[in-house]
Order: structure tokens, then C-alpha cells, then sequence
């Protein structure tokens, strides 16, 4: 019912017209990506990463409109409220930001940490990617292949690579996933070079912010894009973790 609400409301004409101002700088009805980015996303205690909507390829002046308002209506998705529910959070101090980005058409995409978030080690880069854009990725609902950069001499020291069936892609005005080629659902998604590139864009962030990072990347025409960054959540919960198996092993070795 609030979503309802929300989605039907009229925009304030003040705050349309300088979303369509911003547009219009973007160039003539281009395609651009609508993202949801709430204020409490990504806390340490807590990931809202997903929760909001994010809607791809979205062109013309009515439609950027009604896919911000979409957006803002997403905050009271059932499993968002449910969300901030378990954790705590008053609903009503939750704000939510709405980047409008030109799309990246992805021919790969894929998510990329500067440590490993499994054990927390600070020398290894973790990237992941599909052929597609990333929703894919960021759903879970295609399995990506995963490499791993030793970043004390940049090799590459693992890699894995995952048979790939479908991607979400624009055809015919429509994004939605379409079946892959069989000739391109067993190829690697990146070569060697593009993984070096991405790590050491990864190390730059966390340079930059001064905390380990967490970020989605594209690949159109052989060029790679930054898409989003944010901190990695999940540092204090490995320690934890790490230390309560490691107090666990303690106590079997004396018993």
C-alpha cells in the first residue's frame, strides 16, 4: 500500500523539472540506469545492498520520471521494511538517493574487492565477472568466474571459469536475459591484461578511501568503466568469525 502511494504520487513540479534539466545534459533521449542508494545501505552491521530497485536502460523524459518515483517506492519493498525490522532501523529515517547514470552497455561486468572478503586477506584481489550486464551478478542468478591477484607482484593465482547460458542485454528495445551463443558460453569472460587492470584499479580505490573496497565494474568496447564503489561490510564478521573457530580449535586441543 506505501509503495502504492508513493508510485502515484505527483512529483513536485520543481524537483522534475531539474531532474529533467540533468537529462537533457546526458544527450538526446539517451539510455540511462536509475539506482536506488539508501542511506543505511552497507552499514557494518547490516547490508541493504539489493534491497532497493534499480531500473536498466531507461530513455525518455516521462519515463526517467516515473523510474526515480519507482525508485523512491522501493524503499518500502516487503523485504526491505522486513529488513529494517530484524535490524532496528526506524523507517522513517531511511532516505534514499537515486543516481541517474548513463547506461554502460556491458559485454562483460562483474563485481570486484580489494581484499578477499572470505578470509579478510589484505594481499589478495578478488574479481568476479559475467558476460551481461550486472544485474545478474548483483541477484546471484548467474555463477561468475573468479579470479584472485596476489597484489605484492600482481600475478594472477587463481583462476576459475564457469560455463555461462544467458545475459541480460538491450534487443529490440527490451532488457531482459536472452540465451548465449553456444560458441560463447564456455569463453573466458577477461584475459589476462583486462584482470591486471581491474586489480589495480581496485588497489587505487582503496587508496583512495583509505578502507577496502567493494565495487561493480563494465566492459563495452574494450573499454572498463567504474560503476559503484563502497566500503567492504562484511571485515568485522570474518575477524569474529576466524577468531571463535580459532578458540574453538584451542579448546578441542586441550580436551
Amino acid at each position: 500500500e506505501i509503495k502504492h502511494l508513493i508510485s502515484h504520487a505527483e512529483i513536485p513540479e520543481d524537483l522534475a523539472a531539474e531532474i529533467l534539466k540533468a537529462y537533457d545534459k546526458l544527450g538526446d533521449r539517451s539510455y540511462v540506469a536509475v539506482r536506488s542508494s539508501a542511506t543505511a545501505e552497507d552499514l557494518p552491521g547490516a547490508s541493504f545492498a539489493g534491497q532497493q530497485a534499480t531500473f536498466l536502460n531507461i530513455s525518455g523524459e516521462a519515463n526517467v520520471i516515473n523510474a526515480v518515483r519507482d525508485a523512491w517506492a522501493s524503499l518500502f519493498e516487503a523485504r526491505a521494511i522486513f529488513y529494517r525490522e530484524e535490524k532496528g532501523f526506524d523507517h522513517f529515517k531511511v532516505g534514499l538517493a537515486v543516481p541517474v547514470q548513463k547506461m554502460v552497455q556491458s559485454e562483460v561486468s562483474g563485481v570486484m574487492f580489494s581484499m578477499n572478503p572470505v578470509n579478510n586477506d589484505k594481499n589478495t584481489i578478488v574479481i568476479e565477472s559475467i558476460f551481461g550486464l550486472g544485474e545478474n551478478i548483483v541477484q546471484g542468478s548467474v555463477t561468475p568466474d573468479h579470479y584472485e591477484v596476489d597484489k605484492t607482484n600482481w600475478s594472477i593465482i587463481r583462476k576459475d571459469h564457469v560455463e555461462q547460458k544467458i545475459e541480460m542485454v538491450r534487443k529490440n528495445g527490451e532488457t531482459k536475459n536472452y540465451p548465449l551463443a553456444k560458441n560463447r558460453q564456455d569463453k573466458e569472460k577477461l584475459n589476462d591484461k583486462q584482470i591486471l587492470e581491474l586489480a589495480k584499479l581496485s588497489q587505487k580505490l582503496q587508496q583512495h578511501y583509505f578502507f577496502p573496497q567493494d565495487s561493480e565494474w563494465a566492459l563495452e568496447d574494450g573499454k572498463l568503466y567504474l560503476v559503484q564503489t563502497r566500503p567492504i561490510t562484511t571485515i568485522e564478521a570474518v575477524d569474529k568469525g576466524r577468531q571463535a573457530t580459532a578458540k574453538q580449535a584451542e579448546s578441542i586441543s586441550h580436551a
